[in-house]
């Protein structure tokens, strides 16, 4: 089974492909699409994101794209919210679109005590968990990639609710 987690963001958007044989999991693929306020406006953005997540997907053939949930707390930024918000929809569409499964996967707290960390681990933890369950030399980067590995192993690990 192969699992596309994606960690949502409107200026960098990470991604990993993984694919579960029996118990073991193993990296295909990861990266980072990215925009820059100079692209355009937040939609310009989030059409480019679409596009590109979109032949990514078709390229990987995924069982299932799983997402960092998220949820926006009184004390975050509105246009943060908003920016997500924007980015997890056209997430959905693509995968419509596409005719591929799409599973909220856990909060980076939930994954992070799927994979055996603390709730409140460091971002370098994270990215030290992940590549030790890979079992790669180097840690995935950049830091959003490795979340978006973190979220297609837990997914893939729960087979079940993907496929």
């Amino acid at each position: 089974m192969i699992v596309l987690g994606v960690d949502p963001g409107l200026a960098a958007l990470g991604w990993a492909v993984i694919e579960r044989k029996g118990q073991r999991v193993s990296l295909v693929a990861h990266g980072c699409l990215t925009t820059a306020p100079a692209d355009g406006s937040d939609l310009d953005r989030v059409g480019m994101l679409a596009r590109d997540l979109g032949a990514l997907i078709v390229g990987a053939h995924p069982a299932a794209v799983a997402t960092e949930s998220w949820c926006h707390y009184g004390q975050s930024a509105t246009t943060q919210a908003h920016a997500l918000g924007l980015v997890l929809g056209m997430v959905r569409a693509v995968c419509v679109g596409v005719g591929v499964r799409h599973v909220e996967g856990e909060r980076a707290q939930g994954w992070r005590t799927a994979l055996g960390l603390s709730r409140s681990a460091t971002k370098a933890a994270c990215q030290e968990r992940v590549r030790a369950v890979l079992g790669l030399d180097k840690v995935i980067t950049p830091q959003h990639a490795s979340d978006a590995a973190a979220v297609a192993i837990v997914a893939a690990k729960r087979g079940r609710e993907v496929a």
